[in-house]
């Protein structure tokens, strides 16, 4: 169901990869390019498209890279950069993370910088909760999914809302809604 799973580690450099055509056969869990956790990896130079929920049984949620506080256990996520890297055709997210479990910010300090996001999902890019974000050079796009947001800096986090946000020279485009 998934593309790369970083549980944890550090310094981790992922880099130059062809992710595509992921789906489900049975329905199991959601299906993402990329999951991740750890302290500062970087995720860069990777294409990353042609994630369909739509191929998939039961219609999972499909992201490009997600991360999150698992109910359960503690994930934590320190320095994550997600750099010049193309996100297309994807039914889900470019880029999620959420801090929506535990009052304690186990995911902050993420870079998104030079990212191509066309994605059909909810939102494009959502945040939940994160504090220390840098959004720049991105050109993000809802490719004309109904009732998208661009940019989500969700408040269903205990710890509120996200938190020291910093966009510069991003391109955000709403696609013709048919």
């Amino acid at each position: 169901n998934f593309g790369i799973y970083l549980w944890g580690g550090s310094g981790i450099v992922v880099e130059k990869n062809n992710i595509f055509d992921l789906y489900q056969s049975k329905d199991v869990d959601d299906v993402d390019a990329m999951r991740l956790w750890g302290n500062n990896q970087v995720v860069r130079n990777n294409y990353i498209h042609d994630i369909n929920a739509n191929k998939s049984t039961n219609s999972p949620h499909s992201d490009c890279l997600q991360n999150y506080q698992g109910s359960s256990v503690v994930r934590t996520s320190n320095g994550i950069n997600f750099e010049n890297n193309y996100c297309v055709r994807v039914t889900g997210q470019c880029y999620i993370s959420q801090n929506d479990q535990r009052a304690a910010p186990e995911l902050q300090n993420v870079t998104l910088r030079g990212n191509v996001c066309e994605t059909y999902g909810w939102q494009s890019i959502e945040f939940d909760g994160v504090p220390h974000i840098t959004l720049d050079n991105n050109y993000v796009t809802d490719a004309g999914a109904k009732f998208t947001t661009l940019l989500n800096f969700a408040n269903s986090s205990p710890n509120g809302y996200s938190s020291d946000i910093k966009l510069a020279n991003n391109t955000l485009v709403r696609g013709n809604n048919n």
